[in-house]
């Protein structure tokens, strides 16, 4: 998120956890900090040029930065990295959409056989139908956490 006053209460809401504000790339140097050099791993579930600048800078040598999201842009613009610079990191960037069904179900077990163990992600459904709306909502940093739309739309509208 870009709003502090949410990612504080986010951060309160789970005890042990941080806030950074990915609007701000000079958060990046806190998160080094804090972790002795960068995260291992960042998962960028918008998967913008703002949020790919950002999980590149927080990751530590020889990280990864897995896009899911697909916002869209151009990374390349996102990117203030030249491209020698990029054998020193030892990192590496790859897209994700969907995993297989046999990994689907090993989770779903993981989570059936540890019940109360996984924290859910704060969330919010929307109809299909309020696409628009719920886009602006996002825009205009009505929730915390993700939108999820349904697809309940009446048969006759199909």
């Amino acid at each position: 998120d870009i709003d502090d006053t949410k990612l504080e209460e986010a951060a309160r809401s789970a005890p042990g956890c941080v806030g950074y504000n990915s609007g701000d790339i000079a958060a990046t140097k806190q998160i080094k900090a804090d972790t002795d050099g960068g995260v291992y791993a960042v998962i960028d579930f918008v998967g913008s040029e703002a949020s790919f600048a950002f999980a590149q800078a927080s990751i530590q040598r020889g990280g990864r930065v897995v896009i899911c999201g697909l916002f869209g842009g151009d990374v390349t613009s996102g990117l203030r990295m030249g491209i020698l610079s990029f054998p020193f990191t030892s990192s590496a960037t790859m897209g994700s959409l969907v995993g297989s069904h046999s990994e689907a179900k090993e989770m779903i077990e993981l989570f059936r056989g540890n019940p109360g163990e996984f924290e859910v992600i704060p969330h919010h459904f929307r109809s299909i139908m309020d696409v628009n709306e719920a886009t602006q909502d996002l825009i205009a940093g009505a929730y915390v956490g993700r939108c999820i739309f349904k697809h309940d739309w009446p048969e006759n509208k199909m």
